[in-house]
């Protein structure tokens, strides 16, 4: 399985010059302390943030270390990591973790070999990892633990530095191509090959990633096209190839071989695949353009090299992979007995979308809902005045003709009294007029009389007014006076609302992205939070088509008529509705909505 990269980063390595300078002033024991020396190095760079470190070998349990090599050059060993060294290769288990001193770092210890010659044990001071460090921290580990049994190999001195300076290039560099690029140059420099090639495997096809000679290359030309045919043949046939064909090799098909090596005008080419483990990574290919062709020694050396290879290879590639890729290469790898769960979970899952996808079900929309009565009055200040009595509030249940509140006429009983003087003496006028047969008189007197008796009138009619009563058998849904003994009210302001008990409408918030599945006739329930009682059916009337804001949405108002039992039933009592809409998928009522806003997301933002 392929390793997700975490937050450790991995640093440039060392130079080589500066890798053999440290063997100068590195303390030595011999030539296994000088490799030693070289090998750390080379750990603590490629692992960022390392304070101290040490290595130590014993050539038997029994005596403890014979050498030993530590950094940063000239460190004095410390107590407590030569007492985590002994404890680690003593110890059963390969890894030992401890607190340091330090606040916020630890000591790693890391057996590195085991077995009758010989106990490497790593120790590494180091800032604590995070969750998604502790699994790169230990893969490099693993890797320094191959790279020092290739150290400690002292009868192959110079393969073993060979290995390690194709490493330290690869470590170098910042990506795969860049990567893959350095080591095609350090191989075709070790092999003493014109130009080298690395190919990766990507879709179960071999893509040219590298070639020695070369920063650029169409990977479209007839000559990177014979190379990845060369490539694919060496891993097609599982083992490395090479043209002239070797004795051992004379019987295995090379083709794709003899065509690179006429391509090229070649003395000789050889191929061989990058395996990490079970797992073909890529592949190499060499050319020679003069001298010998390739012995059986040349190409053992070679393969020695290519497991270090592809490892870095897949670490790099697996480093640059984007999510998908990620997932993909997880389900891929879903095998062994410990995955049976997850099979059977992701089976399952399967076969629940594709029942789903074939099963029809109610689309219901739900919305907000508010119970409003069907027709609501408001009771307005007749006049401008103040207020008297207010016998009724917010919530009292009334009946048609009872009070709600009473006025002050004081002002206007002073007015009617005023009127009717007026009244009264513009009649004596009239009279008196007409028994002079004085028609002028008579005729202003008459006008003044009829002035008299309208404003009476009007003022009786205000008087009558400012009696406030109820128009219908309801509830005072808003308006409470009986805190406001004596305070003015202006004409034309709202002092109740009253709605019926018997006739409610449903008014429901749909939002904008449901709104056309909506029209009049559908039917649907109601669920008040204050009504225990089953879901109250009701049927759409109408759909607003303005859309309003609502708690920052966009709704669109659709009124209902309830069909079921209202006795219970109070104005401004809230729930949900649900809205039959018709017979859809399963799959799409769970999923549209989803679907709709990711939709809507990337036709925003993808340009």
């Amino acid at each position: 399985m392929s390793v997700p990269q975490p937050k450790i980063t991995v640093l440039p390595s060392l130079p080589l010059a500066r890798v053999r300078a440290l063997d100068e002033v590195m303390p030595s024991s011999g030539a296994t302390s000088s490799r030693l020396a070289t090998w750390l190095a080379l750990v603590c760079n490629m692992i960022p943030a390392v304070a101290v470190a040490r290595v130590s070998i014993g050539a038997h349990a029994e005596r403890g270390f014979d050498s030993s090599a530590s950094w940063p050059p000239g460190m004095v060993t410390e107590s407590d990591i030569s007492a985590l060294a002994e404890r680690a290769r003593v110890g059963a288990e390969p890894l030992v973790m401890a607190q340091a001193t330090t606040p916020g770092s630890v000591m790693l210890a890391r057996k590195m070999t085991h077995s009758s010659h010989a106990d490497a044990v790593l120790v590494l001071k180091l800032p604590q990892p995070g969750d998604g460090q502790r699994e790169t921290l230990f893969k490099l580990l693993d890797w320094s633990a191959a790279w020092l049994q290739l150290v400690l190999a002292g009868d192959n001195g110079h393969l073993g530095a060979a290995r390690l300076e194709l490493l330290s290039a690869a470590l170098s560099a910042p990506d795969l191509r860049e990567a893959a690029t350095a080591m095609a140059i350090r191989v075709a420099l070790i092999a003493g090959a014109d130009h080298s090639s690395i190919g990766l495997v990507r879709s179960d096809r071999i893509e040219l990633l590298a070639r020695s000679h070369s920063a650029s290359f169409d990977p479209g030309a007839s000559g990177s096209r014979a190379l990845v045919a060369a490539m694919e043949e060496a891993v097609d046939e599982g083992c490395a190839l090479a043209t002239p064909a070797l004795v051992a090799d004379a019987a295995v098909f090379s083709l794709a071989h003899d065509q690179l090596r006429a391509h090229e005008s070649a003395v000789a080419v050889c191929t061989l695949p990058l395996r990490d483990g079970s797992i073909t990574v890529g592949a190499l290919s060499l050319c020679r353009h003069r001298g010998a062709p390739f012995t059986s020694a040349e190409i053992a050396g070679l393969g020695a090299m290519t497991a270090d290879i592809a490892c870095l290879l897949r670490h790099k590639r697996d480093a640059e992979a984007s999510l998908g890729e990620r997932l993909a290469v997880r389900l891929a790898n879903l095998g062994g007995v410990h995955h049976q769960a997850v099979r059977w979970a992701l089976g399952a899952a399967v076969l629940l979308v594709a029942a789903l996808a074939c099963i029809d079900g109610t689309y219901r929309v739900a919305a907000p809902a508010t119970l409003r009565g069907s027709i609501q009055r408001s009771i307005v200040a007749p006049i401008d005045g103040y207020v008297l009595e207010a016998p009724a509030r917010a919530g009292d249940v009334v009946k048609q003709g009872d009070v709600l509140a009473l006025l002050d006429t004081q002002s206007l009983d002073f007015e009617r009294r005023k009127w009717l003087a007026e009244r009264s003496e513009a009649d004596k006028t009239l009279r008196q007029a007409v028994a002079k047969l004085d028609r002028a008189e008579a005729a202003i007197s008459k006008a003044r009389l009829g002035k008299a008796a309208a404003q009476l009138a009007l003022v009786e009619a205000q008087i009558a007014r400012a009696r406030l009563i109820a128009p219908f058998d309801g509830m005072v849904i808003a308006g409470d006076l009986s805190r406001a003994m004596g305070a003015p009210v202006n004409r034309g302001e709202v002092l109740f609302e009253i709605a019926p008990l018997d006739d409610y409408r449903v008014e429901l918030e749909v939002g904008e992205g449901d709104v056309a599945a909506i029209s009049a006739g559908q039917h649907g329930a109601l669920a008040l939070a204050a009504w225990s009682a089953a879901p109250l059916p009701f049927i759409i009337d109408r759909v607003l088509g303005v859309a309003q804001t609502s708690d920052g949405r966009n709704v669109f108002k659709v009124e209902a008529v309830l069909s079921g039992e209202v006795s219970q039933l109070r104005p401004g009592m809230q729930g949900v509705g649900r809205i039959e809409t018709g017979q859809r998928r399963l799959l799409w009522v769970w999923t549209h909505a989803l679907i709709d806003r990711v939709g809507l997301w990337w036709w925003w933002r993808v340009p």
